[in-house]
């Protein structure tokens, strides 16, 4: 067996301020990052990890 790699990770359905949102969780990382879909084109992300004083927000847009 070898070792993991930093980009391994699960995706999951967990709650997050009231709302159910798609979760990444890395097997090698204290990183989550949510996804929330805005419209058919746009998934709004947000990424935190232990002692993160506020989380990062970014966007993704499909092609």
């Amino acid at each position: 067996m070898g070792a993991l790699s930093v980009h391994e990770s699960g995706s999951f359905a967990i709650e997050y301020r009231q709302t159910v949102s798609a979760t990444m969780i890395y097997d090698c990382l204290p990183i989550h990052d949510r996804f929330r879909q805005i419209d058919g084109d746009r998934v709004l992300g947000l990424m935190d990890f232990k002692g993160m004083l506020q989380p990062f927000f970014f966007t993704l847009t499909r092609d």
